[in-house]
């Protein structure tokens, strides 16, 4: 069994999403790379809940895959070697972002039999949260029960967090850039937004 390795989640409708990531990512990390295929949003959601039955790694990086991989991400692998779950908490909505965190071996169990049994209940019931119905709602309410770690903006850098021009600052110092598809901002007006497009 590897060690470290990386676990995403996509759907069938956005292979090109998957081609993108991969390349970036492999471009800056020898790791092995588990890539769930979900046949739609939902399925999605789900199979990133089951992650610790899909993926065989002791420290995993979960990471979406609407992403653009800037730099080496062993920092975020050394965190889950000291037992940490270490995820983003957004600057514009104050909630922990389920996009990018990683998973030690020491939660990993604990956390699938809370995670996924909660989200097929939210679902069995059809209990519409801020979220409706996603994963993420669920996991900010069991990150206090983790020995948790707060990833600095750098190593999941969403765009609706920041200005053009914060972008220009920071950039050469950003390891993942977070476009989240279905929020609104003029992705056309970053730098990394269109380095993504011409991949």
């Amino acid at each position: 069994m590897n060690e470290r390795g990386f676990y995403c989640v996509i759907t069938q409708d956005r292979l090109d999403d998957l081609r993108k990531f991969l390349l970036t990512l492999k471009a800056h990390n020898d790791y092995p790379v588990i890539v769930a295929i979900a046949k739609d949003a939902t399925d999605a959601y789900r199979k990133k809940t089951e992650i610790s039955y899909l993926s065989p790694f002791d420290t995993t990086i979960y990471i979406d895959t609407d992403t653009l991989i800037m730099g080496n991400l062993n920092y975020m692998f050394e965190l889950g070697e000291r037992g940490y779950f270490a995820i983003y908490r957004e600057k514009r909505v104050p909630t922990y972002n389920a996009g990018v965190f990683v998973l030690p071996k020491e939660v990993k169990k604990w956390l699938t039999n809370k995670w996924l049994p909660k989200y097929d209940d939210k679902m069995k019931r059809g209990i519409r949260t801020y979220y409706q119905w996603k994963d993420q709602d669920i996991l900010n309410e069991l990150i206090k029960e983790m020995p948790l770690f707060v990833l600095p903006r750098e190593y999941n850098c969403i765009l609706q967090d920041i200005t053009p021009e914060e972008e220009a600052e920071i950039y050469d110092n950003v390891k993942i850039f977070h476009f989240l598809h279905n929020k609104e901002v003029d992705k056309n007006k970053y730098k990394s937004w269109n380095t993504w497009l011409k991949l």
